[in-house]
């Protein structure tokens, strides 16, 4: 059997008057884009790039698809359709903590942990101007809000801050926002979720074969606990700081956690910086 046949059947020949390459994705007719994917699939890591660098270099060429406008109609229609997201949105809260207000909890609650982490690290728990930079809307608040708890999604998901563990709690989140959200809100808020996580699976088999199972099983356990939380999004972390880990899990509605630390692993695939930050703190 000619396999090449069989399977380009039904084929037909393409054909433009255009001198450009050219397709029906607006994502594919993007050079810049075609070029980013096809390097962070086929590249390995590297010491002096970061593989978090990849969201700096991805972000400037995917803000033309993000239609503020849509995204805010998007986000008004589902409130209208979700209570629990209406009245998220009313409120309109947004922190104002500090590392040094956090200075008040224990060391064994999520608040200690999380300052400990900022100290460690010279983090602040919020990236200042996150809001004003996508506008004034439901998707901005939405998007700043994300910015503050990302790390608390760390710790009570159970993900540790390494990079592998990265994976898993973004597949986490972008799975809960499946659960809750339309398919097309949610996969407008997944784009760059989706650009970031899925070449990196051709990345690790192609270059790193060891830290594939590793890395799936962070995929499937963000998966497990995005599908069977409350709305992550949506968690006002504020109100558990001063309680232990597990009991904050249990207030706030997530489930099926479990600890995952893939420092060995994450230490391979990221050429030697991806020890543990908890781990590496442990030891010092």
């Amino acid at each position: 059997m000619d396999t090449a046949a069989y399977f380009s059947r039904g084929m037909t020949a393409a054909s433009t008057d255009s001198p450009f390459l050219l397709s029906t994705s607006s994502y594919l007719n993007d050079p810049r884009l075609r070029d980013w994917v096809a390097g962070a699939a086929l590249r390995r890591n590297a010491k002096g790039y970061p593989i978090v660098a990849d969201v700096s270099t991805l972000v400037p060429i995917l803000m033309p698809y993000f239609d503020i406008v849509k995204l805010d109609n998007l986000f008004e229609a589902e409130c209208a359709r979700n209570p629990a997201l209406a009245a998220w949105m009313e409120t309109g809260f947004t922190s104002a903590l500090t590392r040094e207000s956090l200075a008040e909890f224990g060391p064994d609650s999520v608040g200690g942990i999380f300052r400990a982490y900022l100290v460690r690290n010279n983090f602040e728990p919020e990236f200042k101007g996150a809001r004003g930079k996508m506008g004034k809307g439901l998707f901005s608040h939405y998007q700043h809000r994300l910015s503050q708890t990302h790390d608390l999604e760390h710790i009570c998901g159970g993900f540790a801050f390494e990079y592998i563990s990265e994976i898993g709690v973004t597949w986490m989140r972008m799975r809960n926002l499946f659960q809750y959200l339309s398919a097309e809100l949610a996969g407008a808020l997944s784009l760059i979720y989706s650009l970031l996580m899925v070449p990196q699976l051709n990345r690790v088999i192609l270059h790193y074969p060891q830290c594939f199972l590793p890395l799936w099983q962070n995929l499937q356990q963000g998966d497990l606990v995005g599908a069977t939380s409350e709305p992550i999004f949506m968690m006002k972390y504020e109100d558990v700081l001063h309680l232990p880990v597990d009991e904050a899990r249990e207030k706030l509605g997530y489930r099926n956690v479990k600890q995952m630390d893939m420092s060995e692993a994450a230490a391979i695939y990221t050429e030697g910086f991806g020890t543990s930050e908890v781990k590496r703190q442990a030891a010092e």
